[in-house]
C-alpha cells in the first residue's frame, strides 16, 4: 500500500446493522488520489443514475487522503460526500480538524455508510473495533 494510506475502509449498513472491513487497493488509490477522488469512485461504483439521493442505497462517504495525519501543512482534512439532495448529483464537504487523524489512527482510510436505521444509532470506532 502506498504511504499515507492504511489500506482499509469500513462499510456500515444501517438497515441490516452490518459492519464489513474492505481493503483499499493500491491501484485505486493511485488512480483516484485523495479523499475527494476516492469518494467519487466509491459513490460512482455504488449508485446508478436512478439512485435517489435520499434513498438508503445512496452512500455517505467519510474519507481521508494520503496527507491526513502527516506534518504537511493543512493536512488535518477529510472529505464527506454523497449524491446531493439539492442537485441529484455530487455533494461534497471538506472539513478540517482532528477527526480524519483519529480515523487514520484507528486504522481506516474511510467510512462508508448506507441503509437507514429504524431508530437513532451511535457509531463507535475504537482502533480496529467498530460498533453500531
Amino acid at each position: 500500500m502506498l504511504k499515507g494510506y492504511t489500506g482499509k475502509l469500513v462499510h456500515i449498513d444501517l438497515s441490516n446493522h452490518t459492519i464489513k472491513t474492505q481493503p483499499l487497493d493500491e491501484k485505486t488509490v493511485k488512480k483516484y488520489i485523495g479523499g475527494s477522488g476516492l469518494a467519487a469512485k466509491i459513490i460512482y461504483d455504488s449508485t446508478t443514475v436512478q439512485t435517489s439521493p435520499l434513498s438508503p442505497e445512496n452512500p455517505i462517504v467519510f474519507i481521508t487522503g494520503p496527507y491526513t495525519g502527516t506534518k504537511v501543512p493543512t493536512s488535518g482534512r477529510h472529505c464527506i460526500a454523497a449524491r446531493s439532495p439539492l442537485t441529484g448529483i455530487w455533494g461534497e464537504s471538506d472539513v478540517g480538524g482532528s477527526w480524519g487523524l483519529s480515523l487514520k489512527k484507528a486504522g481506516y482510510d474511510g467510512i462508508i455508510i448506507t441503509g437507514a436505521a429504524r431508530n437513532h444509532v451511535f457509531l463507535w470506532v475504537d482502533n480496529d473495533r467498530v460498533e453500531i
